[in-house]
C-alpha cells in the first residue's frame, strides 16, 4: 500500500518541482503568471490536486514576481545586513513607522496581503504608543476578515489617543442598529451587526403563502447570516436586533438556507464536511440535526420534497466528493446518494415546488434529479466547461409561463464564461422526452460567472442579471432574449498586476426596478433596471463585499463581506 502511494505521488512531485523551476526561468510577469495557471489547474485541491503542493506553487509565484518587480529586497541586501541594522533611537521612531506603514499600503496594492499585514504589525512593534500604528494595524487586520484582531488594535489605539474615537468607530463591535436609522438617507450606512470573519451569505426567512393562508408571499420577519468565524446569527426584522448566535460548525460555515415551508428552520453548510439543522424551540434556537457522512466540504444545499403538495421533508446537499446527498428533516439520517458526477459539485438548486433538483459540476455537465437521486436528465450544453452554477428561475406568468434552468460554465483554460437557459417544462429543446439543447445561450463573458439572479417583473416577465469575473453586470430579459443594459467596469480596480475588475454579487428588488451590484472596489451600487443608471452609491464597507440582501418592500438593502461587517442602507427615498 505504501509502495502503491509512493508511486502514485511521486509524478504529482516531480511536475511540482518542473513547474516551480519553469517559473523560476520566467523572463517577465506575464510569462510567470501563464506558467502559474497552467500549473495551478493540475494542483488546485477543487480539481483534486495537493493542497500542499498548490501552496508550495503561489510561494514561488510570489518570489518570482518579487524578483521581477524587483522588490525582493532580500536579493540585493548583505546577509548580515538585519543583524547589523542599529535599532532606531526614540526620535527616529515616527519615521520609521511612516516608512512600514508606507510598505505595508504598497503591498496591499500589488497582492501582498500577507507581507502587508506583517509589515504594520512592525509599524506598531517599533512604535508601541503609536496610535496611527494600531488604527493601520486595525484596518489590514479587518480588510483580511480578522475582525476580533481590529477590534483589539482599535481599542488600543483609542486608548492610546482618546482623540481618535472617530477614526477608531469602524472597527469596533456593535450588533444593533440603535437610533442612528435615519442617517442612511444619503447613501451612508450603519454597521447593524458584526462577525469575527468573513460574512458569506445573508439570506431572509421569507415563508410562501401555502404555509399561512396569505395571497402573498409573507414577508420575513427574521434573517439570517453566516460567517467564516463559523457562527451563524439570527435577526430581527425591521428592529435590527440580534437574537441568537448558533454556534457548533468547526470550520468556516459558506451557506445558509431558510426552510420555506417551516417557521422557524434553517440549515447550513461548512468547510468542516456537515450539514446541520437549526429550529427555534420554546423560545430557543437550538441545532436539531447534524448531517455528516460526504468526505468533501459542503459547497451548496437547499429543502426538497418527494412530491408537490406534502411537506418540505428532505435537505439535498452537495459536496467536494463529487455527490449530492439527501437527509431527513425529522432526524438528520442521510437518505439516498446522488452518484453520477466524476467531478466536484460546487452548485445546487431545488425548483419551486421542491421535487426536481438540478447540480452542476466540474466535469462539465449539470444533472436533474428526483428527490429519490434518480438521475433524470443529464445536459452536456458546453464542451471543456466545467458548470460552476445552477438556478431554478422563479415561475413566470408572463409569456414565457413555467420554470427555466439556468447554467452557467466557465472553461478556465480559454478564460470564457457563458449562461445557458433550459426549458424545464418540456416545450423547447427536447427531443424524446429528452433536453437536447438550451433554450437560449449567452456568450461573451471573459471569465468566470460568479452570480445570477432572477425576479419577476411588474409585467410578468423573467429578468435576469448575471455578474462576471471581467467586470461584466448585464442584464436580460429572458422573455425577449435582449440585454437591457450591459455595465463593464464600474467596480474596476487598478493594481500594479492589472485591473482587477470581479463582480461578486447582484441582487434584484423585489418589484424588479431596482438592482444592486458588489465587487472588488467595496462599494455598493444600485441601479435603475429601466434606465441602467446608477442612482445610489454606497460607500463605506473596508474590503470585499460578498452578499446582499433586501427586506421587505425593497426599503432597505443590506451588504456584508470580508470586513466581517453587516451594513443597513436605506434606499426607500431613491
Amino acid at each position: 500500500m505504501a509502495d502503491g502511494m509512493a508511486t502514485t505521488m511521486a509524478p504529482a512531485n516531480e511536475e511540482l518541482l518542473a513547474a516551480m523551476a519553469e517559473l523560476r526561468r520566467a523572463c517577465n510577469v506575464e510569462e510567470a503568471r501563464q506558467v502559474y495557471r497552467n500549473a495551478a489547474h493540475r494542483f488546485h485541491p477543487d480539481k483534486g490536486g495537493d493542497a500542499d503542493a498548490f501552496r508550495r506553487l503561489s510561494e514561488a509565484l510570489s518570489e518570482r514576481m518579487d524578483v521581477l518587480r524587483g522588490r525582493n529586497e532580500a536579493a540585493f541586501r548583505p546577509p548580515d545586513a538585519a543583524k547589523t541594522r542599529p535599532k532606531p533611537q526614540k526620535n527616529e521612531e515616527k519615521d520609521d513607522v511612516d516608512v512600514w506603514l508606507a510598505k505595508a499600503e504598497a503591498s496591499w496594492r500589488v497582492g501582498r496581503r500577507t507581507d502587508a499585514k506583517e509589515e504594520t504589525d512592525e509599524a506598531a512593534k517599533r512604535c508601541a504608543r503609536s496610535a496611527k500604528a494600531h488604527l493601520k494595524c486595525a484596518e489590514m487586520r479587518c480588510k483580511m476578515g480578522q475582525v476580533v484582531e481590529a477590534e483589539k488594535h482599535a481599542k488600543k489605539a483609542l486608548e492610546i489617543d482618546p482623540q481618535c474615537e472617530t477614526e477608531a468607530k469602524p472597527w469596533m463591535q456593535t450588533d444593533t442598529l440603535g437610533a442612528q436609522e435615519d442617517s442612511n438617507l444619503a447613501g451612508t450606512s450603519n454597521v447593524c451587526g458584526r462577525h469575527g470573519s468573513t460574512v458569506m451569505h445573508l439570506e431572509a426567512s421569507k415563508r410562501d403563502k401555502a404555509m399561512h393562508g396569505h395571497e402573498d408571499d409573507v414577508l420575513c420577519t427574521t434573517w439570517a447570516s453566516a460567517s467564516l468565524d463559523g457562527s451563524l446569527k439570527i435577526w430581527e426584522a425591521p428592529s435590527m436586533r440580534m437574537v441568537a448566535v448558533l454556534h457548533g460548525h468547526t470550520d468556516k460555515v459558506t451557506i445558509l438556507h431558510w426552510n420555506p415551508h417551516e417557521q422557524d428552520c434553517l440549515s447550513s453548510g461548512s468547510l468542516d464536511k456537515t450539514a446541520r439543522l437549526w429550529r427555534k424551540k420554546n423560545g430557543a434556537w437550538k441545532c436539531d440535526s447534524v448531517m455528516e457522512g460526504h468526505n468533501g466540504r459542503i459547497t451548496d444545499l437547499a429543502f426538497a420534497r418527494r412530491s408537490r403538495g406534502e411537506p418540505t421533508r428532505l435537505l439535498i446537499t452537495a459536496s467536494t466528493d463529487k455527490t449530492l446527498r439527501s437527509w431527513n428533516l425529522a432526524n438528520g439520517a442521510a437518505e439516498r446518494i446522488f452518484k453520477g458526477h466524476t467531478a466536484l459539485v460546487p452548485t445546487l438548486d431545488v425548483i419551486s415546488h421542491g421535487t426536481l433538483v438540478a447540480s452542476g459540476s466540474g466535469d462539465c455537465t449539470a444533472r436533474l434529479w428526483d428527490a429519490e437521486g434518480s438521475c433524470q436528465q443529464t445536459l452536456t450544453g458546453m464542451e471543456d466547461a466545467g458548470v460552476n452554477l445552477v438556478r431554478f428561475s422563479p415561475a413566470g406568468p408572463g409569456s414565457m409561463g413555467g420554470t427555466v434552468l439556468v447554467t452557467c460554465h466557465v472553461d478556465p483554460q480559454r478564460e470564457i464564461g457563458s449562461v445557458l437557459i433550459w426549458d424545464v417544462e418540456g416545450r423547447c429543446g427536447w427531443v424524446d422526452g429528452r433536453m437536447v439543447a438550451p433554450l437560449k445561450s449567452f456568450h461573451g463573458f471573459g471569465g468566470r460567472i460568479n452570480d445570477v439572479d432572477m425576479v419577476i417583473d411588474q409585467e410578468g416577465e423573467i429578468l435576469l442579471a448575471i455578474a462576471s469575473s471581467d467586470g461584466q453586470i448585464r442584464c436580460m430579459d429572458m422573455q425577449e432574449g435582449i440585454c437591457l443594459f450591459d455595465l463593464v467596469g464600474e467596480h474596476d480596480v487598478n493594481t500594479p498586476y492589472g485591473m482587477n475588475r470581479s463582480i461578486f454579487k447582484t441582487k434584484f428588488s423585489d418589484d424588479g426596478n431596482l438592482l444592486a451590484s458588489v465587487g472588488v472596489d467595496n462599494i455598493v451600487r444600485i441601479w435603475n433596471v429601466e434606465e441602467g443608471t446608477c442612482v445610489r452609491t454606497c460607500i463605506g464597507h473596508t474590503a470585499e463585499v460578498r452578499s446582499l440582501l433586501w427586506l421587505p418592500d425593497s426599503t432597505k438593502l443590506l451588504s456584508a463581506g470580508n470586513d466581517g461587517t453587516i451594513r443597513c442602507w436605506k434606499v426607500d427615498t431613491i
